[in-house]
């Protein structure tokens, strides 16, 4: 039998056994609605308003508790521990604030972009608003 190209990171044995047994968890459908939530609070910059440290329990809580299926071994079932609470808090202010900040920096370099091509074109007021008003409905941004 050939040897594959490339290296596993797991033994297909391994993966094997685990998919035997497993099942996707009853409430699944609940659970995506969760991250759907996140993801189209995300997508609708309503998020932006608010203060990022006011949604740090939420964030854990929807994501980390209910969607992922997190619990604490001391906190017991159900329940994220001060510790627990911590750890999450800091991996969020270290990976969800700084990408939030990008795509802050990068619709703000989308609109700057717009703006240029709009004087490049020499387009007026009225035909910049006639424009968006019959601009396809999944723009890549909105208007500024």
């Amino acid at each position: 039998m050939p040897q594959p190209s490339h290296q596993c990171l797991f033994q297909e044995k391994t993966l094997s056994q685990a998919r035997k047994g497993f099942l996707f968890p009853a409430d699944i459908g609940d659970r995506h609605q969760k991250l759907l939530q996140w993801v189209q609070a995300l997508d609708s910059v309503t998020l932006d308003a608010v203060k990022e440290t006011s949604l740090h329990g939420d964030f854990l809580k929807d994501v980390f508790q209910d969607a992922l299926g997190y619990r604490s071994v001391i906190g017991g079932a159900g329940n994220l521990g001060p510790k627990d609470l911590k750890t999450l808090t800091e991996a969020y202010g270290n990976y969800a604030l700084p990408i939030q900040q990008r795509r802050r920096d990068g619709l703000v370099l989308e609109h700057r972009i717009s703006d240029l091509v709009n004087q490049a074109y020499g387009l007026t007021p009225e035909e910049i608003d006639l424009m968006w008003k019959t601009a396809p409905p999944r723009m890549p941004f909105s208007r500024p």
